[in-house]
């Protein structure tokens, strides 16, 4: 059972499990990276349909299901 007012001697399940983390977080990356990064990704996922399926086959949507 969990803590209540009245009971301190009662252990507080997964207590342990808040505390804080010491890595600190990675830095957060700018509009710029990120559009580029999706853009790489678009253009490497159109250059695997165009190789799989032709130029006729390599539609929008068999683009946009492709793996990131």
């Amino acid at each position: 059972m969990g803590r209540t007012s009245n009971d301190r001697s009662t252990p507080v399940p997964y207590a342990g499990l808040m505390t804080r983390s010491t890595v600190p977080p990675a830095p957060r990356r700018t509009q710029e990276q990120r559009s580029q990064e999706m853009r790489t990704r678009l253009q490497d996922a159109t250059i695997d349909c165009l190789v799989e399926f032709g130029y006729a086959g390599a539609t929008t949507p068999r683009i946009a299901e492709r793996p990131a």
